[in-house]
C-alpha cells in the first residue's frame, strides 16, 4: 500500500517533468529521422544525377563509387566503375561514344591520359574521364561539373 501512496500523491510537478522529458526525447528522435530520411532522398537523387542519364557508361561495368557535390548552380559529379574488358576496349567504347553521342571529345593529354570533353549542346557541361588497370579489372573515372567554363584548359 505504501507504493500505491506514494504514486497517487506524485507532484504534479514531476508528472509534468516526466511528460516534458518524453515529448522532447521524441521531438529529437522525430528531428533524427527525418535528417536521415532528407539524407536518403539527396543521396537518391544524387546517384540518379551522377552521371547525367545521357553520359555514356561502358556496358557492364560495376559502378563502384561517387561522389556528388553541388554550389549554387554548379554541381561536380565524380564517378567511378571497373570492367573486366580490356582497358583498350573500353577507351575505344568512350572514344566511338565520345564522337558521335550527347558529348564530345575536346581533347586529350597524352602526358596524363586524361581525356576531356563536354556536352554538345551545353558548353558548361565539362568533364575528364581516364582509364587504369585495378589488377585483372579495368578503373574507368570520370569527373563531370555543370555550369563551368567550356574552355578546356578549365576542366576538371
Amino acid at each position: 500500500m505504501e507504493s500505491d501512496k506514494t504514486e497517487s500523491t506524485m507532484p504534479a510537478r514531476s508528472r509534468i517533468g516526466l511528460i516534458l522529458g518524453l515529448t522532447g526525447a521524441g521531438g529529437c528522435l522525430g528531428l533524427i529521422v527525418l535528417a536521415a530520411l532528407l539524407a536518403v532522398l539527396f543521396f537518391q537523387d544524387a546517384a540518379k544525377k551522377c552521371p547525367p542519364k545521357d553520359f555514356p557508361v561502358y556496358p557492364g561495368a560495376q559502378k563502384t563509387d561517387f561522389n556528388y557535390e553541388t554550389s549554387g548552380a554548379a554541381s561536380r559529379c565524380s564517378v567511378g566503375w571497373e570492367s573486366d574488358a580490356a582497358s583498350t576496349e573500353v577507351s575505344a567504347f568512350y572514344e566511338a561514344s565520345l564522337t558521335g553521342g550527347a558529348w564530345q571529345l575536346v581533347s586529350k593529354d597524352p602526358q596524363t591520359g586524361l581525356w576531356y570533353f563536354q556536352r554538345r549542346t551545353d558548353g558548361s557541361n565539362i568533364g575528364r574521364i581516364s582509364f587504369s588497370k585495378s589488377g585483372t579489372l579495368t578503373r574507368i573515372e570520370a569527373q563531370i561539373l555543370t555550369g563551368q567554363s567550356p574552355v578546356p584548359s578549365a576542366s576538371p
